[in-house]
């Protein structure tokens, strides 16, 4: 006969804390006294005031109107400076044949990072929105999108190529060093012949489904070789 399973969620329950509910499953026979007893106890436990998980979390509220938008503006600042440090990795080739990781989309913490961006974008105003709720939910937002950034950041860089078959890694190592010939030459065909090399290792190892590299930096190389062959 088999056994029904007790469902116990763990949380932190730091203020502020947006960490997911961690479960685990052990099985319990609620026919069992000793079982039926544990469940009991961990019934009496359970804290009363935990928000549920899908409540949203919200900044705590400025004092005045006057502070809460300025504190709607940091959030501003902070949502630009990380889409400003987010872009250089999908507009510079060369950080991206460093480090692939940080725009991987197939990766845990780039994923994590591109919903926060979603939900920041999504809660972003040109204006401060004149509602103090929606202000702090922006502020959360944007708090979490930083946060989300760093560790993205952090894991692609600490990662660099090491994730990558050996094959691939010698690959972009090669294309990285093609890169850096392209841009001290000043000869316009060499420079192209570089940039198409890089091109075209970079759409092989895509094509292979090794890399997963932003279109935006796709762009930027092809860009790159065609001014190189403009007179």
């Amino acid at each position: 006969m088999g056994s029904e399973y007790l469902t116990i969620g763990f949380q932190s329950r730091d203020v502020g804390s947006s960490t997911s509910v961690q479960t685990v499953k052990v099985a319990a026979n609620a026919s069992d006294p000793v079982a039926e007893t544990i469940i009991e106890a961990l019934r009496d436990a359970a804290p009363t005031d935990v928000k549920p998980a899908t409540e949203s979390v919200l900044s705590p509220a400025a004092a005045s109107p006057a502070a809460d938008e300025r504190l709607w503006g940091v959030a501003r600042q902070i949502h630009d400076s990380v889409l400003t440090e987010y872009g250089r990795y999908e507009l510079d080739p060369a950080l991206f044949l460093r480090y692939p990781g940080v725009t991987d989309v197939t990766r845990g913490p780039v994923m994590d990072f591109q919903i926060a961006l979603a939900e920041a974008q999504a809660l972003r105003t040109d204006a401060y929105p004149g509602d103090p709720a929606l202000a702090g939910r922006y502020r959360a937002a944007a708090d979490t999108l930083r946060r989300a950034w760093v560790r993205c950041e952090a894991d692609g860089k600490s990662a660099a190529l090491d994730d990558l078959p050996a094959a691939a890694r010698a690959d972009l190592t090669t294309a990285g060093k093609l890169l850096a010939h392209a841009e001290g030459t000043t000869h316009g065909a060499e420079k192209a012949a570089y940039l198409r090399r890089v091109q075209d290792t970079v759409a092989r190892l895509t094509d292979r489904g090794v890399l997963h590299p932003p279109l935006q930096v796709l762009a930027a190389i092809e860009a790159a070789a065609r001014r190189a062959l403009e007179p």
